[in-house]
């Protein structure tokens, strides 16, 4: 194909032809979810598009090596172990599990690495000694904070360079022991009975945006080509993450950093405010896995996405008449063994819509439009049989596409009426309210 990649980089605020910095490689790090409670419609988002865009450079050609962390060790993974009266490493393997069931029940694919926080102390604590060391952190009242003083550049990611405005959102409040009210904790004394660790320093945490400089750094280098996740994560995380990791290499850490829009429910936004948000195994209690995966794939991933009810039952019809083309070649197309399909002969146009930023709903709209054809053909033509072998092979390439790239299309038409029927007729399953 000769178009290539092109990815909306907010480092720069403008889309960018994709280049990786080692030909034919491609290192991915996306941030993970912290893990004190079940896994709800917004890390359903970020887990979906990611999932997609790994399988998509590896369907390129790319050896690409996807990174998720898990955050195990936190504040509020520590508050909620205490009311459930579980140790926070109890607590938090049981999220982590909970967690990977839901993304097995939407199709996700396990990334190559899942490193945990806490698999990373000696790591942090040897950065932490190299950043106060290079005057890049210093120490107050027991807590090491990085100087943001040190880098002119601090709020790119928000376009903002050392801006007045790059102090708004700040997850921690202004405290007297700081040089400047920019500056942010990269180790927090620990004085309580509340899990810490040794340091030079005295017993503490590493800060949040330390943490996944250190495992980005341990499984994909100083600077590598895909940093992801949500649009509430370009400030202040990602752009802390980024000058800790100036300070440290000289690098950016990312060549390109990709942000995916929020999800609100009815409008609503998935806070404490709005109540618990909705959780991923209670929808698919009443919608199959696929469509809800169909559903977060057809609003293009830069933008937010409401979900309704409406929207949820018109996945589900789009995904209806995916499986009614699927019943109707079932025993005449051999799906057993798809593999990648041949990429060159896949539309041109779908291609070119992914290759456009991941323009995902476009490429949708192509292949519902394929799916159009080859039905309308084989109406006029008798059926499978009748059709050339450029038509059956694109009907071969159309499968490839659903089940190997967009995750859809896994089971039978039986398998998939049998639930379907279950999701729309059972009164069994608890009703998530989307509508309150």
């Amino acid at each position: 194909m000769g178009m290539s990649i092109r990815l909306h980089n907010t480092l720069m605020g403008k889309l960018e032809p994709f280049v990786p910095l080692r030909p034919a490689r491609v290192g991915i790090y996306v941030c993970g979810p912290t893990v004190y409670n079940h896994a709800h419609i917004g890390h359903a988002r970020s887990a979906v598009f990611f999932d997609v865009m790994a399988r998509y450079f590896k369907f390129r050609g790319f050896s690409t090596t996807y990174v998720r962390n898990f955050t195990d060790i936190d504040d509020k993974i520590i508050e909620r172990s205490r009311s459930l009266g579980l140790s926070p490493g109890e607590l938090a393997e049981k999220y982590i599990i909970s967690y990977r069931e839901d993304m097995k029940l939407l199709g996700v694919l396990p990334p190559d690495f899942e490193p945990r926080v806490t698999e990373y102390f000696d790591t942090i604590r040897s950065m932490l000694a190299e950043l106060i060391k290079g005057g890049y952190a210093y120490i107050s009242d027991g807590n090491i904070w990085y100087r943001v003083r040190t880098q002119a550049d601090y709020g790119c990611l928000v376009g903002s360079p050392l801006g007045e405005n790059v102090t708004a959102g700040f997850r921690i409040p202004i405290q007297k022991y700081k040089e400047n009210n920019r500056d942010f904790v990269i180790w927090k004394r620990t004085d309580d009975d509340t899990p810490a660790w040794e340091s030079p320093w005295g017993r503490g945490r590493p800060g949040w945006h330390i943490q996944c400089v250190a495992m980005s750094h341990s499984l994909l280098g100083s600077m590598f080509d895909i940093h992801g996740g949500g649009q509430d994560l370009i400030f202040p995380h990602h752009e802390n993450e980024r000058v800790i990791s100036k300070s440290l290499s000289g690098l950016d850490l990312a060549k390109y950093w990709l942000h995916h829009g929020l999800v609100t429910i009815n409008g609503r936004k998935l806070s404490k405010s709005s109540g618990p948000p909705a959780r991923i195994r209670d929808i698919c209690l009443r919608y199959h896995p696929e469509a809800i995966r169909l559903f977060l794939l057809s609003t293009h991933y830069r933008r937010p996405i409401d979900v309704t009810e409406r929207r949820l039952s018109e996945a589900a019809s789009a995904l209806d008449r995916f499986y009614g083309f699927f019943q109707r070649l079932e025993g005449r197309v051999d799906l057993k063994n798809l593999g990648s399909g041949n990429m060159d002969s896949y539309p041109g146009q779908f291609v070119q819509e992914i290759d456009n930023d991941f323009n995902i709903p476009g490429s949708l709209a192509i292949l519902f439009t394929s799916l159009r054809r080859f039905n309308s053909l084989m109406d006029r033509n008798g059926g499978y049989e009748g059709l050339t072998d450029v038509d059956k092979e694109g009907i071969r390439n159309l499968f490839s596409i659903c089940r190997n790239l967009l995750g859809i299309l896994a089971d039978s038409p039986d398998q998939y009426l049998r639930k379907r029927n279950g999701y729309s007729k059972s009164n069994d399953f608890p009703r998530v309210d989307l509508e309150k």
